[in-house]
């Protein structure tokens, strides 16, 4: 679920040759007015627990699958086997699906979410949910935004962190009080974060020199700290250096170094740290033959790492098709999906995964018990790809 955040807009666009390219901030981007009379195209892609959503180059955004909490957006509960608008928000830059809700940055640097609310992770006190957007009044000037199953965090300008929603965990990094908290209050000793990743319990971020910082829950080693033990504040991944990504999944957490390895850690009951030997981990592990990933994304119990000629390895649980291949017994290393060479972008959800590829299509495959792969097909789980509808 993106409680797993990548930093995809930022490199979706450029390698889709987006007509931008104005940043003003981390995957933050301006269209004229010229290039938006073109025909709007996906540029980034986000899968949460059961829903996804899909950023186009107009700024805004189509989200499909589950719906009883809101978490599509579009002023309804009723879900959808193929994407859906989201009303009332035409600026968005950056997108993250949580467990049953949605954040978006705003190109004014603003957030605003929508979708469950039974621990406050849409920014407001406790309730049911919102079917439709609604900015955080306590929030400018973020740069990034990441949705995790409960919680959310956003990174702002000078590379302070802010988080709110549910805290059982400690996964807001202020300890383990309060419980929930509706404004977003900030993480001690984290003042320079470049991007920030949200799981099922714990929260990391990535800090401008090149490591990773993780907190909240630790019971199966996702914060990287050496230990099992679980904090509340921020403690620094051990022996990782050059990294250019993190992405928390949903009790394990992994990262992409600048020379193209990828290291994961914490649970591993399915492999989704990517060793074959069982037992987990609460120190970084290198994933064996990956020395091109340009890109790293974690879901509940699976990861993928896309590849530099735009081919993609997964490795974990795959009952669901998840990592793309027929055969759904076994657990163990990673299998490259077949067929996909020409991909861009990656998302893993839950159960299912997504791709931007270079045509400016996106593939889904997995679970669809909830139209979660967009392709207007039944429900159930299915291993090969198909192709996103949009109407």
């Amino acid at each position: 679920m993106h409680w797993f955040r990548e930093n995809p807009v930022r490199k979706s666009c450029i390698l889709l040759g987006c007509f931008l390219i104005v940043f003003t901030g981390w995957g933050i981007f301006v269209l004229t007015s010229e290039q938006k009379d073109k025909e709007a195209y996906p540029v980034q892609i986000a899968a949460g627990a059961y829903h996804t959503c899909s950023l186009f180059s107009d700024n805004t955004l189509k989200c499909w699958g589950r719906n009883g909490n809101g978490q599509l957006g579009n002023e309804n509960f009723k879900g959808a086997l193929l994407p859906q608008g989201v009303s009332k928000i035409t600026s968005v830059s950056v997108v993250s699906t949580g467990g049953f809700h949605t954040c978006v940055l705003l190109l004014s640097r603003k957030v605003s979410c929508w979708g469950i609310n039974d621990s406050s992770q849409i920014g407001e006190g406790p309730f049911s949910g919102r079917s439709h957007p609604k900015e955080i009044a306590q929030i400018d000037n973020a740069i990034d935004i990441a949705a995790g199953s409960r919680h959310t965090c956003a990174v702002f300008l000078g590379g302070t962190v802010r988080c709110w929603g549910g805290n059982q965990d400690g996964q807001l990094g202020t300890g383990t009080v309060p419980a929930t908290s509706s404004i977003p209050v900030t993480v001690p000793k984290i003042t320079k974060a470049r991007g920030v990743s949200a799981g099922g319990s714990h929260t990391c971020v990535l800090l401008q020199v090149g490591r990773v910082a993780c907190w909240g829950g630790n019971d199966k080693g996702q914060l990287g700290r050496g230990i099992f033990s679980t904090t509340g504040e921020p403690s620094v991944v051990s022996g990782l250096e050059k990294v250019t990504a993190v992405a928390a999944g949903g009790e394990h957490s992994c990262a992409l170094v600048s020379d193209g390895s990828i290291w994961c850690w914490g649970e591993n009951n399915d492999g989704q740290i990517g060793t074959e030997a069982p037992g987990n981990s609460h120190s970084p592990v290198r994933i064996p033959d990956i020395t091109d990933a340009v890109a790293v994304t974690a879901g509940a119990f699976h990861s993928c790492a896309l590849l530099k000629e735009g081919r993609l390895k997964c490795w974990g649980r795959h009952v669901n098709g998840q990592i793309g291949v027929t055969d759904l017994s076994g657990k163990g290393g990673w299998v490259v999906v077949p067929g996909l060479t020409s991909a861009v972008a990656v998302s893993a959800g839950a159960f299912h995964t997504c791709v931007l590829d270079s045509e400016r299509k996106i593939e889904c495959w997995g679970a669809n018990d909830s139209g979660q792969l967009g392709t207007g097909g039944p429900k159930g789980h299915d291993p090969a790809r198909g192709f996103v509808l949009f109407q």
